[in-house]
């Protein structure tokens, strides 16, 4: 997630209307004239909307301060995205400008990393629409993702060690945590990463996992889904994706009271189309706490930067963001509590 302070920077240059002189900087990258970029979101990068014109369909650009997202992150990114819409997959494209898919643009908050995504056809789903139908689709939809970043990872090595590790993911907040004070959660976090070790980058390990396969990265079009935002790819077991989908579907862990069915039609639709991982899924406690201590270590990191700012900056997203580090929090220390 991007600092709270450059969420309000950002979020300052946005008028009633949504429209931004930073947004059309970027937007001006892709041919766009000024006022056709609209604010939609911030959160891992600034979103705007490019509404559909008379040649060019609705898109998305995604773009984040220079000196926060790396470069070489976002073109590690773009070219993981157009490895699989080429494999085959119904994942959203790039929209790519007369520059490439990743532009560096000059805006009066500085320089930023910009890239343009085509809008996936279709619409998100929310938990309470879902029937066990959709949720063996969904299911398969994660399985399809695997089989195709399997491809991708043969025919374009160096796009995938190019990725984190889930392992180097787990280190990073351990040491977050330790340095915000969090001792306990730290520790929990290296006992996770210990149980895990050598599972995302032992030899001739080259699984990539989506990192955030959830409902809100899903656009359903009938039965036809297509996967978009790739941001938190990483090498990792395949079933730290049945984890991140299911995230909604457990709690510390296990499924949820009045949710196992659908739990387990995730699980059904994903095992139809790759039965041999069956194994992998005795871990799925294991990596919902590993992933529970990623999200801890990086939303505690987000409030810790943002403490000196005044208490009327995003007082509702700090809010929201304390809840998440307090559950995120409970569910880590649970699955390691003798």
């Amino acid at each position: 997630m991007l600092p709270l302070r450059e969420i309000d920077r950002f979020a300052r240059t946005v008028d009633e209307t949504w429209r931004s002189p930073v947004a059309d900087a970027v937007a001006a990258a892709w041919g766009r004239p000024p006022g056709a970029a609209r604010w939609w979101r911030s959160s891992a990068t600034h979103v705007v909307v490019l509404p559909a014109s008379d040649d060019v369909p609705r898109a998305y650009l995604r773009f984040a301060p220079a000196d926060v997202v790396p470069r070489e992150s976002v073109e590690t990114v773009a070219r993981l995205t157009t490895a699989l819409v080429e494999d085959g997959l119904a994942i959203a494209p790039l929209l790519p400008s007369a520059d490439g898919d990743v532009v560096t643009v000059a805006t009066d908050l500085g320089p930023v990393h910009a890239t343009c995504v085509l809008a996936a056809r279709g619409s998100e789903l929310d938990l309470d629409e879902l029937t066990d139908a959709r949720a063996r689709t969904w299911g398969g939809v994660v399985a399809a993702f695997h089989d195709a970043t399997d491809r991708v990872a043969v025919l374009a090595p160096d796009v995938v060690h190019a990725l984190p590790t889930l392992g180097a993911r787990l280190a990073a907040a351990a040491e977050t945590l330790a340095g915000l004070g969090d001792v306990e959660a730290a520790v929990a976090a290296r006992t996770v990463g210990d149980r895990l070790a050598g599972r995302d980058d032992g030899p001739g390990t080259t699984t990539v996992v989506h990192g955030d396969l959830e409902l809100d990265n899903l656009a359903w079009d009938g039965d036809a889904v297509t996967v978009f935002d790739l941001d938190e790819a990483t090498r990792a077991p395949h079933a730290v994706d049945l984890a991140h989908a299911l995230r909604d579907l457990v709690e510390a862990g296990r499924p949820r009271p009045g949710l196992r069915r659908l739990h387990e039609a995730v699980v059904t639709g994903y095992l139809a189309r790759r039965p041999a991982l069956e194994p992998e899924l005795a871990d799925l406690p294991l990596l919902h706490a590993a992933l529970a201590a990623v999200s801890a270590g990086r939303v505690a990191s987000v409030l810790a930067e943002g403490l000196d700012l005044p208490d009327d900056v995003l007082p509702d997203l700090r809010t929201r963001l304390a809840g998440l580090l307090a559950g995120h929090r409970r569910d880590l220390l649970a699955a390691v509590a003798p």
